[in-house]
């Protein structure tokens, strides 16, 4: 079917359970951003005006560019450093598929008929739209990750804190343990990345493969 017969279809009306769970990814993904602030201050001597400050100005790419730059120059705990890394790898796969989630148009071909799949405009060709398969479960895997994401970079940042402050206050360290130390996360499982729908097949429409790339 070509283009001229698609359907703008509002969010919500085909499947609420679509509209719940794009809030639920802008909500995370807004406690994500707002972390990134507090990370920051770990390299600006604790400075949460000079973090706030960068945040607002700056794009979540710079911002990672920034956060990238400085736990290879600055940071002393090789582990920590590491848990970074991952947990910046992380974000950026999460920033993707999170603008693809919600700047994304449901589309359908007949009224009333259920979203068939999604489109976003292209960032390289102007009039470009590229689409996505629409699975409500790849959207859930979204969610999921953005949880887990938000989820390790606060135990990192938690953990760092802590081990800091014992470091510097002897008498506050935890006495039922020899190791005062406050233990590391585990670093989960990467995100996987929503993955753009093939050309149409020489028959028309739209072929359904996988919407999550491992």
């Amino acid at each position: 079917m070509s283009d001229t017969h698609r359907i703008l279809l509002a969010p919500g009306l085909a499947d609420p359970a679509y509209a719940v769970v794009i809030g639920q990814i802008c909500m995370i993904w807004n406690q994500l951003e707002d972390m990134l602030g507090f990370i920051l201050t770990r390299y600006f001597s604790n400075d949460e005006q000079l973090s706030r400050a960068i945040l607002a100005v700056s794009g979540n790419q710079s911002r990672m560019d920034l956060l990238s730059y400085l736990v290879e120059t600055k940071e002393r705990d090789p582990v920590f450093a590491e848990g970074m890394r991952a947990f910046i790898k992380a974000f950026n796969i999460c920033r993707e598929n999170r603008n693809i989630a919600v700047h994304s148009t449901l589309r359908l071909t007949a009224p009333m008929a259920p979203a068939e799949w999604m489109e976003k405009p292209s960032k390289s060709a102007i009039n470009k739209v590229v689409k996505y398969a629409y699975d409500i479960s790849a959207m859930e895997q979204v969610q999921r990750d953005l949880l887990q994401t938000c989820s390790h970079g606060a135990h990192l940042i938690s953990a760092s804190i802590l081990n800091e402050f014992y470091k510097t206050r002897p008498d506050a360290r935890p006495k039922d343990r020899s190791d005062w130390r406050v233990p590391w996360p585990e670093t989960p499982p990467q995100p996987r990345k929503l993955n753009p729908l093939p050309p149409p097949t020489d028959k028309g429409g739209i072929p359904p493969p996988p919407s999550l790339q491992e």
